[in-house]
Order: C-alpha cells, then sequence, then structure tokens
C-alpha cells in the first residue's frame, strides 16, 4: 500500500484538483467550457435549421 507510487499520486491530483474547484480558482476555466460549450450547441442547430431559398 505505501510502496505503490502510482496510488499516492493519483491521491495527490484528485486533492489538488478538488483544492482547486473548492476554492473558486478553476471557475474561469468552467466558464470558458460553458461558452464553447453554447457556441458549439448553437452553431450544431444553425446547421440543421431549414432556410428559406432565395
Amino acid at each position: 500500500m505505501y510502496s505503490n507510487p502510482t496510488s499516492s499520486l493519483a491521491a495527490g491530483g484528485a486533492t489538488a484538483s478538488g483544492a482547486i474547484a473548492a476554492s473558486g480558482g478553476g471557475e474561469a476555466f468552467w466558464v470558458v467550457l460553458g461558452g464553447f460549450a453554447l457556441l458549439a450547441a448553437s452553431t450544431a442547430i444553425w446547421r440543421i435549421v431549414p432556410r428559406k431559398e432565395k
């Protein structure tokens, strides 16, 4: 248990990401990710909506 370095690295990584999420330090990342998702969804809808032909 204590001699396996991968388990301690995984636990440390999870703790670090949890600390960022809990402190609000990663909020800008989620805002950018949400904006990108909305942009991608709107362009997908724009492509499938039928348009009038001139």
